[in-house]
């Protein structure tokens, strides 16, 4: 999915809302491995669960947990909007929302390696 949103993002023209949708996505499945390996078998499927069941043991030092939450609002506002802003308004989102998306996804690897998932 992260290839698919960042081949969105660098896209002429850049598609801003399709990229924050996908990169939310990346988040969302990451750390539902997260959560499965974390809690033996229980991946929390439900997005406004997901966030309340992260690993305890996960990159304490950061709030995965808002973060998560707030990509999945934005998300939901980039997919769902009645009267949605134009593409070009959700650079900012976009370009932020990779951000977050490329450090999780770097440090879901780590603790799922460290829990001896091989990827």
């Amino acid at each position: 999915m992260r290839k698919q949103a960042n081949k969105l993002l660098s896209s002429s023209p850049p598609q801003y809302r399709s990229a924050v949708s996908r990169y939310y996505y990346c988040m969302y499945h990451a750390m539902r491995a997260c959560a499965f390996i974390y809690h033996k078998g229980d991946d929390f499927e439900e997005h406004r669960v997901l966030p309340l069941k992260l690993p305890k043991d996960f990159d304490p030092g950061t709030n995965w947990q808002n973060m998560l939450k707030n990509a999945r609002l934005l998300r939901n506002r980039a997919d769902y909007d009645a009267y949605p802003k134009s593409d070009k308004a959700w650079r900012r989102h976009a370009v932020i929302i990779k951000i977050d998306a490329d450090e999780l996804l770097s440090k879901a690897k780590v603790f799922l390696t460290g829990k001896g998932c091989t990827l």
